[in-house]
């Protein structure tokens, strides 16, 4: 078992709100609007931008996506980038 502190939802949502809001303004008020936002849907952000998203959430949360990961829907929203993560995370 990796030697790591967790990550509860609010602060894995807070880093990703952080770093994809740069590209554009999250829609919705609540944060279940905000977590089925589909951000690749936009446009605002091309394949170089979700390499260093990628990056930058293997780096900041110590784990490795997973090639079937980036073929889910859940890789498509930010709520299901966080299942996606804390799944890592437990590995």
């Amino acid at each position: 078992m990796k030697n790591i502190k967790k990550k509860n939802n609010t602060e894995i949502f807070s880093f990703l709100e952080k770093i994809i809001s740069k590209k554009g303004k999250f829609p919705g008020t609540t944060i279940k609007d905000k977590e089925n936002y589909r951000y690749l849907s936009t446009g605002e952000i091309d394949s170089l931008e979700i390499l260093k998203i990628v990056i930058k959430i293997e780096k900041k949360f110590k784990i490795k996506f997973k090639s079937k990961d980036f073929e889910t829907d859940n890789f498509r929203t930010i709520g299901g980038l966080i299942s996606i993560i804390k799944r890592n995370q437990e590995k």
